[in-house]
């Protein structure tokens, strides 16, 4: 299992299904996106290899898109995917932190924040985002809201 399926079933187990959440392919892959910049942020390190490509509607992993792009827009994995995949607790507290606060958005609104991205906003579609770039621009976004590693 490669770091990025630990990190998409790490997120999975912590849908609630009861209460209605789904995840698609739009929201993972923002979520992912988040996870992946606060990981280089905080701990210097990425949480997978993966690299993000800017598409129409915000940063895509294409070999996620390739793998699960044809399934319906209302819910995209099987939840029996999900269970302790053997994430370090860095990565764990990283992904627990952005599903807190990002999780909590619908698709269109987590698409929004990420258009909105500097990141995003004006690059070429297609073109890699790159972690040092992404790093950079996190630890930005953790200065100016003045968050701390300890807070997130």
């Amino acid at each position: 299992m490669t770091a990025c399926e630990k990190a998409i079933r790490y997120l999975l187990a912590k849908m609630d299904e009861e209460a209605g959440d789904v995840m698609t392919l739009p929201v993972l892959q923002k979520l992912l996106y988040y996870s992946q910049g606060f990981s280089l942020a905080i701990t210097g390190k990425p949480l997978f290899e993966e690299d993000f490509e800017v598409w129409q509607m915000g940063p895509v992993i294409p070999a996620l898109y390739e793998k699960y792009g044809k399934e319906p827009a209302f819910g995209i994995l099987n939840p029996s995917e999900t269970g302790d995949p053997g994430l370090t607790e860095e990565e764990k507290d990283v992904l627990d932190q952005v599903y807190f606060v990002y999780g909590q958005f619908s698709g269109w609104k987590l698409r929004d924040l990420v258009l909105a991205d500097p990141l995003i906003a004006g690059a070429p579609i297609r073109s890699v985002i790159p972690k040092a770039a992404m790093r950079d621009a996190f630890l930005a976004r953790l200065e100016v809201s003045g968050a701390y590693e300890a807070d997130f």
